[in-house]
C-alpha cells in the first residue's frame, strides 16, 4: 500500500512539474514585428497602446520595432526603449524624436538600425539629447532616403555604419547624416 501511495505522490509531483513547465514556456513571447500606431495620441515610445500588437518592444523578446508613420514616437528623459531590430520608415514615410532616455537596439545573435528601408521611403530620426547603443549595424538610406539630425545626445555605433549605404545589389540609398551637437561613435566600419 505504501508504495502505491508513493507511486501517486511521485505522478501528481510530475504532472504538476510539467503543468508548470508548460505554462512558463507557453508565456514566453516570439519575436514579433511591432508596428507603430500612436493610438493613444501622447507619441510616446513606452506606451503599449501606441503599439501594435499593443505591447512595447523589447529585446528580450527579439522584436522589430516598425515605424512607418510622420507622428513617430518620442523617446525622452528617463525612458528606457528596445528592440532586437529598427526600421523607421519600411514602406511609408516615417519620423522619430530622442530628446533624453535611451534606446538600445541589440540583443543576442543579428541586429540593426534601418532608416530608409525600400526605394521609395523617407524616414528621419532626430537625436537632441539621451543615449542610442547599437550592437550592431546602423544603415542611413538603405535604398531610399534616410536622415539623421544629431543636435545632442550620443550615438553609439557597434558595427557598420553605412550612409547612402545598401549592400551590392541595392545602389538606391541616399543617406543624410547633418551632426550640428553630440557625438557618433563607430565600433566597426564607416561606409558611406
Amino acid at each position: 500500500m505504501q508504495n502505491k501511495l508513493s507511486e501517486f505522490i511521485m505522478s501528481k509531483k510530475l504532472f504538476l512539474t510539467v503543468s508548470v513547465m508548460f505554462a512558463v514556456v507557453a508565456g514566453i513571447s516570439p519575436a514579433a514585428d511591432v508596428s507603430w500606431s500612436n493610438t493613444t495620441g501622447d507619441g510616446l515610445w513606452t506606451t503599449a497602446g501606441n503599439w501594435n500588437p499593443p505591447f512595447v518592444p523589447e529585446i528580450t523578446y527579439q522584436d522589430k520595432a516598425k515605424i512607418n508613420r510622420m507622428d513617430g514616437p518620442l523617446i525622452s528623459s528617463g525612458m528606457a526603449a528596445q528592440c532586437q531590430w529598427l526600421a523607421l520608415s519600411d514602406g511609408s514615410p516615417a519620423t522619430m524624436r530622442m530628446t533624453g532616455g535611451t534606446l538600445n537596439v541589440g540583443g543576442t545573435g543579428d541586429s540593426w538600425t534601418i532608416i530608409a528601408y525600400g526605394p521609395n521611403d523617407v524616414g528621419t530620426f532626430t537625436i537632441e539629447g539621451g543615449v542610442m547603443t547599437t550592437s550592431n549595424r546602423v544603415f542611413v538610406g538603405f535604398q531610399g532616403t534616410g536622415t539623421i539630425v544629431m543636435d545632442g545626445g550620443t550615438l553609439n555605433i557597434g558595427g557598420t555604419f553605412g550612409v547612402g549605404y545598401g549592400e551590392t545589389a541595392f545602389n538606391t540609398g541616399r543617406g543624410f547624416v547633418y551632426l550640428n551637437g553630440g557625438t557618433i561613435n563607430v565600433g566597426g566600419t564607416f561606409i558611406m
